[in-house]
Order: structure tokens, then C-alpha cells, then sequence
């Protein structure tokens, strides 16, 4: 069985920047993933956003993925917060006063399908929304 691409998720103290010198000493795995089967039932299945672009020889790698972050995003305009997580091959950061937003938006999604693998999706970001809150802490979703 070939393993699945997943997003991690790590509660910390203060959002990092990548680039060099970061300290992840208060960096806390939650034990949780975002795994590209419930990527695909939430943003694919549920919110019905359009796949990427085919990637055609003679395109510029930024514009070509900028063009489809900004695709992405526009499909699913009543959810900023979730448009975010628009791939699962990069890392996410939402820092403490985002978290309602996510939150938020998760549970609005969640009242709306019946999807059981986008509803575990939606209860893995909620979950680690509130424990990151409860903390006061920001939250990361790093590729693996």
C-alpha cells in the first residue's frame, strides 16, 4: 500500500518563518495529519474546487502555481481561512487570531455535508484549532 502525502500539524508558541534559524523547541506535534484523501473529500468532494491547471512545457513554475493558488481561492471565496490549504506540498501558518476564523469556517462546512472522510477532516482542523486557542498558541500544517 503506497502511504499518502500528509500535512502535519504542530501547535507553537510563535509562528515561524522558514529560512533559516528557526527554533522549534516549542513546536508541538498534535499526533494529527491532514492526509491527502481528507484534503480531497473536503476541498475536492465538498467545496468543489476545480483541480490544478496541467502544467504545460514552456510555463513559468511561479505563475503557472500562483495562477492555480488564485483559482483555488476564488472558488471558495465565503471560506479565506480554509483557501489557505491550497496544496498539499507546502506549509501553512495560522497564527492565534486566525484561529475563530478557521474554526469557524470548519464548522460552517461541517453542518453542511455528509461526507464522513470531509467530516474527519473538518473535526482534525477544529480540534487542533481549539487546542491551539486554548493555548494561545499559533498553528502549522508542514508537509511531510
Amino acid at each position: 500500500m503506497a502511504s499518502e502525502t500528509a500535512l502535519c500539524i504542530y501547535t507553537l508558541f510563535a509562528i515561524l518563518r522558514f529560512g533559516g534559524g528557526e527554533d522549534w523547541e516549542d513546536a508541538f506535534y498534535m499526533g494529527l495529519d491532514l492526509h491527502s484523501s481528507d484534503w480531497e473529500a473536503l476541498f475536492i468532494n465538498v467545496l468543489h474546487v476545480p483541480r490544478c491547471d496541467e502544467f504545460a512545457q514552456g510555463d513559468d513554475i511561479n505563475e503557472f502555481h500562483e495562477r492555480n493558488r488564485k483559482k483555488f481561492e476564488q472558488s471558495i471565496p465565503k471560506y479565506p481561512m480554509l483557501a489557505r490549504i491550497f496544496d498539499m506540498y507546502e506549509d501553512y501558518e495560522f497564527a492565534p487570531d486566525e484561529l475563530p476564523r478557521l474554526r469557524a469556517e470548519c464548522q460552517e462546512v461541517k453542518s453542511e455535508t455528509s461526507n464522513p472522510v470531509a467530516i474527519k477532516a473538518l473535526r482534525k482542523l477544529i480540534f487542533a484549532s481549539d487546542e491551539a486557542s486554548k493555548r494561545g498558541f499559533s498553528l502549522m500544517f508542514i508537509c511531510d
